[in-house]
């Protein structure tokens, strides 16, 4: 299934937003530090300062921790706007397991 653009419903959307999870099309999103957001966020990205929440880092058997991690970030912002992103670097390791690391991001300060 498609999904549209927020902003424009007949146009189909290109990227889904890092923060809001909301879908965008072309000329809704904007790329930043390797990661897509809408508009609106993308000002916001480059207004504020921000810090590593939490980390962790799995492989493909514990994608568990990386669901979850995702999970509790949308329902954050869902819940109180807590705005927030992930960043994910893969890399191999000396088994050549795949292993993700995940940095979840938040404003600088707002962790207290």
């Amino acid at each position: 299934m498609t999904q549209e653009c927020l902003i424009h419903s007949h146009r189909n959307a290109e990227i889904q937003c890092h923060i809001c999870h909301e879908y965008f099309c072309a000329s809704c999103f904007e790329s930043l530090e390797g990661l897509e957001f809408c508009l609106e966020h993308a000002k916001i990205i480059r207004k504020l300062q921000w810090e590593v929440k939490e980390e962790i880092e799995c492989t493909s058997a514990q994608s568990e921790l990386a669901v979850e991690m995702v999970d509790r970030k949308i329902h954050l912002y869902q819940t109180q706007r807590k705005l927030g992103f992930i960043k994910t670097e893969l890399k191999i390791d000396q088994n050549n397991n795949i292993v993700s690391h995940l940095r979840w991001y938040q404003p600088k300060g707002s962790l207290k």
